[in-house]
């Protein structure tokens, strides 16, 4: 049963009394409907500020941008400048939301140092990547790039200081409202002691279990969630009263709050699988800019071409290139490929996959595939190139028209066999008619000269005789 509901029954019960219950009820509701208001504009305000300013915190010192920037000078690792770039929109948008909210004259204050140091680092963001590209050593960079960013550390321990004082505010004033509450309904069942016994206890057993109790504890829990303990349990959120609608809004902000730290993590677990991906992925990956230069390559395309990290990062794309072409050709080639394909209408220059051949360190070359995708950031264009060594691929595809040209000459081979057996069965018929009548001929003349012999014989005796 509401506040209201059971303030009317008893008004409506003891008249006489129940018009100073109902005066109580009426001033306790509105305690209760300021306590309220003072936790909504507490989570409105100073709440969602100190989730800010904690994400403001993780995005500038240890682990954002001034920890990244230090390792990109000391590492010159890439990826450390899409972090700082990553953190300095993160940060930029939390200045822009913390002061939309409000802001006093030292949180302003506060929000401009940050906001100068961060410009600083931003600056000197394109110079520490030209000293890097230029081959400048750690400590020649630091001595270039040197910016303070105390002020900033301070900043925020000034806005934290401003946040505490706000919470301090709120919470006074919610515990002034139960306080106020609890002092009027003591007040009220003293008065109405010696009339009303009953319903003086009965109403004090309500005020104490239902109303003073849950505030109360509802207070402690707000404390211990302004304080950043997310595991608190937040009671009363099962109630169907106006407790109950404040236990539900803390609750609310509790689960976005939990929310919001799941997301980071989640954030960051998506970038380790992505860089674990880039990592073990047997394809070669290499982003290239617009300019032809090779900005980050994974260990599958440093193995495919010999290169070790840092000889190929800030090259330029023609190194993984065929020596034969020349390098003029090349340059030209090349800048027709990437300036066309930013011009309108040519988009489709990009992602079709087509065999050419890559050049190794040793000078040695191979076929590959070549897949080029794009990619937009900070509204520039990167160009993701995905190589796949073919050796053995062509190698065996020359096998393969080798032994289908062995077999095609197999199949001649036989066809032509065939043809002569064909041509010898028909050149062997009339031979052997021609031989058959050359052999009858010579034993026929063979008998017809044994005649003539002995005809000679028989005229040389008759000429003897005669």
């Amino acid at each position: 049963m509401k506040i209201k509901t059971l303030s009317a029954v008893l008004a409506w019960l003891l008249i006489s009394a129940g018009l100073g219950v109902g005066v109580v009820s009426l001033i306790t509701v509105d305690k209760v409907g300021r306590a309220s208001d003072a936790w909504e504009a507490f989570d409105k305000g100073a709440a969602t500020k100190a989730v800010i300013l904690s994400d403001l915190r993780g995005a500038l010192g240890y682990g954002g941008m001034i920890h990244h920037f230090k390792n990109f000078v000391l590492r010159k690792d890439r990826i450390e400048i899409v972090y700082i770039q990553d953190e300095l929109r993160q940060i930029a948008i939390a200045l822009v939301r913390y002061e939309s909210l409000g802001v006093t004259e030292t949180e302003k204050l506060a929000l401009e140092r940050i906001d100068n140091v961060v410009m600083r680092y931003s600056n000197f963001v394109a110079v520490v990547e030209d000293l890097a590209a230029n081959g400048a050593a750690s400590s020649e960079i630091d001595a270039v790039v040197k910016v303070d960013d105390r002020a900033a550390l301070e900043a925020i321990r000034d806005l934290q200081s401003e946040l505490l004082a706000v919470r301090k505010v709120s919470g006074d004033q919610v515990y002034e409202s139960v306080s106020a509450v609890s002092n009027l309904v003591t007040v009220s069942a003293i008065g109405l002691t010696f009339l009303l016994l009953v319903v003086i206890v009965g109403f004090n057993y309500f005020s104490r279990k239902r109303l003073t109790g849950p505030l109360v504890k509802l207070g402690q829990a707000m404390e211990a969630l302004a304080d950043g303990d997310f595991a608190i349990v937040v009671p009363f959120t099962g109630r169907g009263d106006e407790i109950g609608a404040m236990a539900g809004t803390v609750e609310v902000f509790r689960n976005n709050a939990i929310e919001r730290q799941n997301e980071k993590v989640e954030l960051q677990e998506s970038e380790q699988r992505v860089r674990t991906f880039f990592d073990t992925i047997t394809d070669g990956i290499i982003t290239i800019d617009p300019g032809g230069i090779i900005r980050s390559a994974n260990p599958a395309a440093l193995r495919q071409f010999g290169y070790d990290i840092k000889e190929i990062l800030g090259q330029s794309v023609s190194i993984l290139m065929p020596e034969e072409i020349a390098r003029e050709e090349i340059a030209r080639e090349h800048d027709r490929h990437f300036s066309g394909y930013l011009q309108p209408n040519i988009s489709n220059a990009i992602g079709l996959p087509r065999e050419v051949t890559g050049r190794r360190k040793d000078g040695s070359t191979f076929p590959l595939e070549l897949a080029v995708s794009e990619i937009v950031i900070d509204g520039a264009p990167i160009f993701t190139s995905h190589i796949r060594d073919i050796t053995e691929r062509k190698n065996a595809e020359a096998e393969r028209d080798e032994l289908e040209r062995e077999l095609s000459q197999a199949h001649r081979l036989e066809s032509l066999g065939t043809l002569a057996g064909g041509i010898a069965h028909e050149i062997n018929t009339p031979v052997q008619y021609i031989g058959d009548n050359t052999r009858f001929l010579k034993i026929a003349f063979s008998d017809l000269s044994l005649v003539l012999q002995k005809h000679m014989t028989l005229l040389e005796a008759a000429s003897d005789s005669g």
